[in-house]
């Protein structure tokens, strides 16, 4: 499966080499073959030359230029693509609701099994919950499965969690401890990183099929996350377990926990260069490969 290409380091430049995209920094070269790229993303600071700008548009692969939160700001869609991202578009625009249901409870079926592949000792309350799904009428009913994956997997991370630190169940606006803070920021690096990969194959973000759009909300993003949460579920474990995290990275304000500069930067560091067998985020890519598949045929029809 193809990839993302994500540029980071303040001070990279990449340009066109061959068949490839060498990226320098401080001296050193690493180049990535054209093949194994999906579309490019570019923090701030990196210089992308006008030739790879050009072979990248020439070669259908899209090229986001984030903020330093993942937030695309800017991108470059290949001419190609435009008239086949107007038909996706169309489609997942026209979806009927039996349609919508349905890939809800294809969602949720794969991620009970990521779930149960990332915490074995829930096997069998997973398995409970993937019975359930097969008697579900409503986008309703499936929200309240999704809940108990949750509260499942929520669970397992509560007994792995030790002093200095304690996790009791999931808060959000503000996050009310540091391992829900660090929950919080991965979901939503990963989400917009999701936005990014969702615009290069000509899907509109802010439609979902099981989310509904809130404001400025990435809905569908927000669908394909949940395929990636009990990786990230597990992963964020593994960090305070390993005591990646000291007290110190974490400060109270406005009645929340907020994450020390120092520690983001780690997080981001650890995330960006994790090996792609890894990469916490590659359920959700492959569930959108097999999504636009499944929409690109339903436009044929």
């Amino acid at each position: 499966m193809r990839r993302p290409l994500i540029i980071r380091s303040y001070g990279a430049a990449a340009k066109k080499e061959g068949s490839s995209v060498a990226v320098f920094l401080n001296g050193k070269k690493v180049r990535v073959p054209l093949g194994v790229i999906d579309f490019v993303v570019a923090f701030p600071g990196v210089e992308l030359s006008a030739n790879l700008i050009k072979f990248l548009s020439k070669n259908n692969r899209c090229i986001f230029f984030v903020n330093a939160f993942l937030k695309p700001v800017a991108w470059v869609n290949p001419w190609e693509l435009e008239s086949s991202f107007v038909s996706l578009k169309k489609c997942q625009f026209l979806l009927f609701d039996e349609e919508r249901l349905w890939l809800t409870k294809e969602l949720l079926k794969r991620k009970v099994k990521i779930a149960r592949e990332q915490f074995p000792q829930l096997k069998e309350s997973l398995k409970a919950v993937a019975e359930s799904l097969k008697g579900t009428e409503s986008i309703q009913q499936l929200h309240s499965a999704d809940g108990r994956i949750g509260k499942l997997i929520y669970g397992e991370l509560s007994k792995e969690i030790k002093p200095p630190f304690s996790f009791k169940e999931r808060s959000y606006y503000p996050p009310k401890d540091p391992v829900n803070a660090v929950l919080s920021f991965t979901f939503s690096l990963l989400t917009k990183l999701l936005v990014c990969a969702l615009l290069s194959k000509g899907l509109e973000p802010f439609l979902g099929f099981f989310h509904e759009r809130r404001g400025s909300h990435p809905a569908l993003a927000s669908d394909l996350i949940e395929l990636s949460r009990p990786k990230a579920v597990k992963f964020v474990g593994e960090l305070f377990a390993g005591e990646f995290f000291k007290p110190s990275d974490f400060k109270e304000t406005n009645g929340g926990i907020t994450i020390e500069k120092e520690a983001v930067e780690r997080i981001m560091t650890l995330l960006f260069n994790l090996e792609v067998k890894e990469s916490l985020v590659e359920p959700s890519l492959s569930f959108l490969n097999w999504l636009t598949k499944w929409l690109r045929d339903k436009c044929s029809t």
